[in-house]
């Protein structure tokens, strides 16, 4: 990351004047100190080479000059140009900061937030970004907004969220406009409104946040707040999906594999699930199993179908723990094994989904009572040396 060198601070560089000295030193030429504004100046001078700017910066930052404290500040919480010292970086932007300096005192809110050369501090943080959230930093309304909708260093308050992501997302931040667009999407903090979700989501989608891309696709998908539109979905599915988005790969998938928006293609389905399963998306990774179950984009595999339920299931993947189930319940890629199917089915009915509660009960009826507890047995084993298979997505 280049370092911020505003340029609205004089750039021409005033070279002082030579005089010569008294007679014990006739003949010496000396040349006299520069004028703080003019060592600002070769500080901030971008045609300067780094060794004279760095040298010129400690000498207006120790001069008080704030802007020199920040940049000195940033200098070495970048670790380019000089030693990468966090410790030395907050010292300088706490001094920029108590002038007021509104971009030093978002990066010291950065630093307490991080626990960079100073202890972490939530509070801390959130005390910076308010001080440089009312003199307008957009940056800092968004983090601030943040941390009142996490509880992060403040009482949670989706309320205050609001009112600092609507300033930041004015200004144009795009994280901002996507966090705004989540609560009118969620309705915390603001009446919900999906067409006000959609609108914050364009315009952070416009400037090429692939969260919103993605969060956009699926208003068009759905229909909320817009017409329902699957060329659309499609559209912004795919733009997110080329930036990296797990999800939007994993919905583009699912476009494919159900020919909405476009023309059916397994392959195409497939190839997407991957990308999305190969990042560790869990569903993705259920569907990718799926696709070799029965064949579709990919020659039938049940040893790989299995490979990849398995992956989703540790992770809590409630299809990928019924499929896997299912695969057990069978005997298909696994030697057959009802305990082994209902312990799987009992996870994925731990999610609360009624479809796979109403499948464990069924295959619990048709096993003894020994069976059932050797399940839960082995479910509670699972447990101790895994965690608890259940996770935060939902299939």
């Amino acid at each position: 990351m280049s370092y911020r060198f505003p340029t609205s601070a004089l750039l021409v560089l005033t070279l002082g004047w030579m005089c010569t000295a008294p007679d014990a030193d006739a003949g010496k030429a000396k040349v006299q100190p520069l004028a703080a504004a003019d060592v600002l100046a070769a500080c901030l001078d971008e045609h300067r080479g780094w060794p004279a700017r760095v040298e010129a910066c400690r000498t207006a930052a120790r001069q008080g000059d704030p802007e020199a404290q920040y940049n000195l500040g940033l200098m070495h919480a970048r670790g380019r140009v000089v030693d990468w010292d966090y410790v030395e970086a907050a010292k300088w932007l706490r001094l920029a900061a108590n002038q007021g300096h509104a971009t030093a005192q978002e990066e010291l809110g950065f630093m307490y937030y991080k626990g960079q050369g100073t202890p972490r501090n939530y509070a801390e943080a959130a005390r910076w970004f308010l001080l440089a959230a009312d003199q307008g930093n957009a940056k800092a309304q968004n983090v601030l907004g943040n941390m009142y909708y996490r509880g992060k260093g403040v009482a949670r308050d989706y309320a205050e969220a609001y009112r600092w992501f609507r300033p930041a997302a004015r200004q144009r931040n795009a994280s901002a406009q996507r966090n705004l667009a989540i609560l009118y999407r969620t309705g915390r903090g603001v009446p919900r409104n999906h067409s006000e979700a959609a609108r914050w989501f364009r315009l952070a989608a416009e400037q090429g946040d692939v969260v919103s891309q993605m969060n956009l696709g699926i208003l068009y998908y759905k229909g909320l707040g817009l017409t329902q539109n699957y060329t659309e979905a499609l559209r912004w599915f795919r733009l997110a999906a080329r930036g990296g988005n797990a999800q939007a790969q994993r919905n583009l998938g699912a476009m494919y594999h159900s020919g909405k928006g476009v023309t059916k293609n397994y392959a195409e389905a497939m190839r997407w699930f991957r990308l999305a399963a190969d990042q560790g998306h869990h569903t993705a990774q259920a569907l990718v199993g799926s696709m070799y179950e029965k064949g579709r984009g990919v020659p039938k595999d049940y040893a790989e179908a299995i490979r990849w339920y398995r992956l989703a299931a540790r992770g809590g993947n409630a299809l990928g723990q019924a499929q896997l189930a299912t695969m057990y319940a069978t005997g298909r890629g696994v030697p057959k094994d009802l305990v082994h199917a209902y312990m799987w089915l009992d996870f994925a009915a731990s999610g609360g989904s009624k479809r796979w509660r109403t499948t464990r009960d069924k295959l619990g009826a048709a096993l003894t009572p020994e069976q059932v507890e050797a399940a839960r047995r082995r479910a509670r084993e699972w447990t101790e040396k895994h965690g608890k298979g259940k996770g935060k997505q939902r299939p």
